[in-house]
Order: structure tokens, then sequence, then C-alpha cells
């Protein structure tokens, strides 16, 4: 099975060939008959977690063409990797888990409209016309995929499945059989969440944080935009919560909790659990989404790092603190989340720990650190105000106001601290979240609710793109906030990062925008004419932008800084990927790609058609132009059937569709060399191109009344 998943894939829908952007988080499963849960679990152990299982009963709504399938009710899964990679990371533990006897089946997910699509083990045919299920069954028998049944209502479509021999899954599959040219259509079977209900956890409807319908009388939409945030974290971003410790053991965090902790009071680990704060924090940080426990949060598949300490009446207490921040970054904390402070805490024993995780963090990339502004109703707290590099938090309501004392939320007594020092706002006030005693705690409040929303969007901005700075980080976060409640964001002297307003800072975070601008994005045509420009967005503190074209070689690429062109002859097109990758100071950052093709110049575009007369004499080759002379009157003024071949450019496969039987059939070289050649018995025939350098071909095509068919062929 090709289980290498394309940097960007595509599906036939109406409107053509539609790309869909590879997910390395996620892939289905379907086990064999009397495969159990049990079973995968148990393969799974380290590396993933199941979170779908389901019985599959979809022949109980067709018309059965095999009857020896009907009563067959096969189990699917989907799940989730632990520690989500690269593109080959993830094939490998694709391929790994395809070995498995139990497993019959397993697909790649990927990601459309920020949410993940997967691809089960079915596909749909639509046939041109009723008489032509017999050329169905034959496909499908050479293809090794089997017709699961009619559908009920129109009768013209089919649904197959792909099997363990296939060696495609159904996206791939469906691709197929539509580039056939024998079938009116074809596409795959998609999981998707048509409610698109984000979370599943019980309490995260309560939850207006992350997505605020007008709970308790809040403005909907008044949220982080969480739920299309482009990933979900990773274990391997670590969020140390310096705070009263987090309970370890709780059901709803166990799952996210690094196994390094450490009490900064004694000096000791594991970290001591000294009050319900810390664990109030952590619940929106990293509490497990989709475990049928509580809440959900902002990085739901992180880890978290326990930093305990009392943070109350203490000998050593400023001592005790910056011990706790030097640890969390010397032990590996890619973020650290402060939810406290106080006017007597501006003092250098403490901002020198700051600046350490800040400058020496991360191997140089620097630690990620948020601090609370205060719930004063004035001036922004140390240490929240005393180092520009740390992102200082005020609370906003669920009516995106400011939290004060007259916001909608109706709790008097308080009110976020602003003023020149704060950054942005988070969600600060009747915040669900986890507590102690493995509870919760409907109402969690102050900018200490606020803070661990920017610590958790920190670590989804590192998932996306570890190789960002601290700065970076920093930077990203305050460009995409977004301008709510009508203040007043204006431009302001030493803030670089967009308009600003000493209530809301740069405004409220945005984990959507966010997210998808730690990643250049490619922006211009998916085909384009003979030539193309693409231009990505710029990341903020990116040195240099690297672009590469991977493809059809007489396709050209100039690159400058944030935009490229490609462009190619008067007589050739063809496709390729074209990736970017913005650079900083530690190098080379992850890369964003996109799948482009151009037609071609003069006319009808690339590719011409070629055909020989029945002597093969070079004299008499016919150009044909798709815009101005078909293949079959070129062939019948040549007396001869028609030949199709596609697709063309292709990357490995090429469907040969023959006049007749008895064909034969010979690739040519550019040097001459015959790379391929055979006899075909079949009036088609399907040729792995797979193991063939990149370049131009000639594909000879000599049919038994003497007609050569002659083509060129692009193979990217």
């Amino acid at each position: 099975m090709h289980l290498l998943p394309a940097q960007n894939a595509y599906y036939y829908s109406v409107d053509g060939p539609t790309e869909l952007l590879p997910n390395y988080e996620l892939t289905f499963v379907e086990l064999t008959e009397n495969a159990t849960r049990d079973d995968l679990e148990k393969s799974l152990l380290g590396m993933a977690e199941i979170t779908r299982f389901a019985t599959d009963q979809l022949y109980r709504t067709l018309n059965v063409i095999d009857r020896e399938g009907e009563d067959q009710e096969w189990s699917w899964a989907e799940v989730r990797l632990l520690r989500p990679g690269d593109r080959e990371a993830y094939a490998s533990f694709l391929q790994q888990l395809g070995r498995e006897g139990f497993v019959e089946t397993v697909a790649p997910y990927f990601t459309v409209d920020d949410s993940p699509v997967g691809v089960s083990n079915y596909f749909y045919v639509k046939l041109q016309r009723a008489s032509d299920f017999a050329l169905l069954r034959d496909y499908a028998e050479k293809q090794d995929a089997r017709i699961a049944g009619q559908n009920t209502f129109m009768p013209l479509w089919y649904v197959l499945r792909v099997t363990k021999q296939s060696g495609l899954h159904g996206l791939e599959m469906a691709n197929r059989f539509y580039e056939s040219g024998l079938f009116a259509e074809a596409h795959p079977d998609f999981l998707i969440d048509l409610l698109d209900q984000c979370a599943s956890d019980p309490l995260f409807p309560t939850q207006w944080n992350l997505r605020n319908t007008g709970q308790n009388g809040g403005t909907s939409g008044a949220d982080i935009r969480v739920c299309s945030a482009l990933n979900a974290g990773s274990s391997s971003v670590r969020v140390a919560v310096l705070d009263q410790g987090i309970q370890l053991n709780h059901p709803d965090l166990q799952q996210n909790i690094h196994s390094s902790s450490y009490d900064c009071q004694t000096g000791t680990s594991p970290s001591q659990l000294r009050g319900t704060h810390g664990t109030n924090c952590a619940g929106i940080v990293s509490a497990r989404k989709n475990n049928g426990q509580g809440v959900s949060s902002v990085a739901p598949y992180g880890r978290m790092m326990s930093v305990s300490h009392s943070l109350t009446f203490v000998t050593g207490l400023t001592s005790h603190l910056s011990d706790g921040l030097n640890w969390s970054w010397q032990n590996g904390a890619d973020v650290i989340s402060n939810s406290w402070g106080h006017s007597t805490l501006g003092v250098s024993i403490i901002q020198n720990a700051i600046q350490n995780a800040l400058n020496s963090g991360r191997g140089g990339k620097g630690t990620v650190v948020c601090f609370a502004a205060g719930n004063s109703n004035s001036s922004v707290l140390p240490p929240a105000n005393t180092i520009s590099d740390i992102i200082a938090v005020g609370a906003m309501s669920p009516c995106y106001e400011r939290k004060n004392p007259s916001s909608c939320d109706g709790e008097f007594w308080w009110g976020s601290s602003f003023g020149s020092q704060l950054d942005v706002v988070a969600p600060g006030v009747k915040i669900p979240t986890t507590t102690n005693g493995s509870g919760y705690n409907s109402a969690f409040n102050g900018t200490s609710s606020a803070c661990p929303h920017v610590a958790g969007l920190a670590a989804l901005i590192i998932n996306q793109n570890p190789c960002l700075t601290q700065d970076q980080v920093r930077d990203i976060i305050e460009l995409t906030a977004r301008k709510v409640g009508g203040y007043s964001y204006t431009t302001t002297s030493g803030r670089s990062n967009g308009t600003w307003d000493d209530e809301m800072g740069y405004g409220l975070i945005d984990a959507q925008a966010a997210t998808q601008r730690a990643l250049p994005y490619i922006t211009g045509p998916d085909v384009a004419g003979c030539s193309g420009s693409y231009y990505t967005q710029t990341i903020p503190g990116a040195t240099s932008y690297t672009w590469t074209w991977t493809g059809s070689s007489h396709i050209s690429m100039y690159s400058f800084h944030t935009s490229a062109q490609l462009y190619t002859s008067a007589s050739y097109g063809g496709g390729g990927l074209l990736c970017v990758r913005a650079n900083n100071a530690f190098g080379a950052c992850k890369e964003r790609c996109r799948t482009l093709s151009l037609t071609g110049c003069g006319g009808g575009g690339w590719p011409p058609y070629y055909y020989l007369d029945g002597e093969g004499s070079e004299d008499l080759w016919f150009d044909v132009d798709d815009d101005q002379t078909t293949r079959e009157a070129a062939l019948e003024a040549l007396g001869g059937d028609a030949v199709s071949i596609f697709p063309n450019p292709t990357s490995d496969v090429l469907n040969v569709q023959l006049g007749e039987k008895g064909a034969y059939l010979e690739l040519v070289a550019v040097d001459g060399r015959i790379v391929m050649e055979e006899a075909v018995v079949e009036p088609s025939r399907q040729l792995d191109l797979s193991q063939l350098e990149t370049g131009v071909y000639l594909l000879r095509v000599i049919q038994p009344n003497g007609l050569v068919h002659s083509e060129k062929v692009m193979k990217y």
C-alpha cells in the first residue's frame, strides 16, 4: 500500500481537482473481521491512542451485489499519534500499523478548512450508463477492489471498498477510477464531523472561552477561535505551569502531564500540591480533549510540567520563584505560564531568571514567558511589566470588554489591570476548568485564568513551527490578535506589531490566525498559463525565504524573498511541487508546499498529441492542438482508432486506452533508450512509471492495423 502521504493530495469534486492538506496526527484503521479494540490498543501502546471506534454497517443501506460479504460488519477506528512528527515519521507509523495481522487497511487524514478529514476504506463510482456494470466489475477486479453494493436510490452509483491487496487507500483508488476515463464520477468516502462540535467533553458547551455561543449572557463569537486552530498541540511541546502545583493524577490532566516536575519551595522533585490555583490554570492550558472527561483546553494534546510553590507567606519567596523559572527552562520548557504577580516583585533576582529563560531556553531560541497582568483595575503589576519580551496578559469578559467592574459578567468587585505594559487579552472570568480532588471549577476568574490561554496558544504555535524564536512567537500572537470591543486601537510608539489600545493591548488572542501565521502560506493559481506568480506571507523575524520546485524539468523558477515566478516554454506545460521555507538565525524552518501545474503557452497548451502514419515517417507528424482539432479527427485522417493516454503529466501511473486489442507499446527516453516495452492483449493498460526519472518520454503505440500513435509523456 502507498503509505507515504503526499505533501499535497487531491480529490475530484464538482469543481475539479481539489487540494487536501496533510494531517500527520490522525489515521483511519479498518480491522479484520474478528479483530477487537483490545488488539488495536495493545499495538498502539506508547505510540498512539484510539479517539473513535465503531462498527461499519454500510451494507445495510445498499443493494448488495456480493452476498458473500453481506453479513460482515467491520470495525474501524480513528487513531491519534501521541507524538506527531513529519511526513516520513507519519508514513513509518502507517506502515508499521498496516503490517499488523488484525489490520485490513489504513488510510491517512487530511486538513480541510482547518478541520480534520479522514478517508475510509470505501469510495464511490458513478457509471456512464447502466450497461457499464460489467466494465466496473472487470476494472474493480484488476484493481483488487471490491464492489460493496449499489446505491438504493441512484442505480448508476456504486460503493466500492479497498482491500489489503489493493495497494492503495480509498482516496488514491477513487482518483485512479476517475482518471481511467471509464466512469462518469468517482470520489472517496470522507470521515467528517458535520456538527463541527470542536470537542465532545461533557463540560465543553459551558466553555465560552473556547467557543462562545452566548453562554451566560455573553456575545456569540467572543472566544479565542481555538476550534479552528491548525493543530491541537503535541507531547513534543512542554508548558511549565509555575504555580501551586498540578494534581498529577487528575483524570482530565494525567495524560498530558510531563514526567518531570519540581517543587521550588523545597528544591525537590516531584512537585507538591500546595493549593488549587495550579490545577485551575493547568486545565486551561492542556486538559485532555475528547476523553469523556470534564473540559477541553487550548492545547489539548500538549505536555505540562508542574512547578510548585505555595505562592504565599514564606521566607525566600523571590529566591524560590527565580529557582522555579530557571528550573523550568533548564529542563526543557518551551513556555512558562505564570499566573502570579505583586507590586513588590519587580526585583532583579526574578528579572534575571526571566531573562535567562528568554535568552537561553529552547537551545537559544528562547522560552516564551507569559505573566498575568493583575486584577487591580489599574496599572499592570510586576513581574509582567518588567521586561518587554514578557507577554503581559489582561482579562476579557464574555462580551468583548476589558474585564472591569461594569462589564457584562456582573462581577463588580474586580477589574483587569491595563496600561502601557499590557500586550494582549484573553478570556478571564467564569472560566470552566479542572480543580483538585479530580473535580472541576465552573468559574475560575482573574488574569490568572487569562494567562494560561496565552501559554497554551504559544504551545500551539511552537508545535506548528518549532524553529521559531520566543520573539517570533510573541510577535505572531500580537500581530494576529483581534481588534474587538470597539476600543480605540491606534498606532503607538514602541508598539510595532499593529495598532494597540491601553485597555486591550493588541486585542483578543486568535488561535486560528496565529497558527496560520506560524507557517508560510503560498498564494497564487493552482493552474496557470505559461507562467504563474506566487507569494508567501511574511513570518515575523524571518531572515530569508527558501523556495524550491520539484517537478517538470522544463518549468523554471525564479524567486526573491517572499515571491516566486514559475514559467515554461511556448510548447510545454506540466506540474510539480512548489515549497517555501521561512528561515531565521537558527536555520531553515518547516516548509509549506502546494501542488501546481502550468498549461503552456501558444493556443491550446501542453500536452499536444502527436501521431505518425503507418510507416512511422518523421515527416508526417500531426501536431494536434486540443483547442482546435480532436484526437479522433486526426486519427480519422489517418484511418485509425483513437488512443487515449492520461493523466499527462503524471507522477507514477499512466493509463493507456487503446483502439483495439493486440497493440505493442514502447516508452522511449530522450536519449533514444527504450525504457519500457510490451505487447498488450487487452484494450487498456496501466503503466507504472514510479521508478523512472523525471523528464520527457515518447510513448509509441503500434496498433494491429499498422497505425502508430506517438505522444510525449511528462513524468514529474
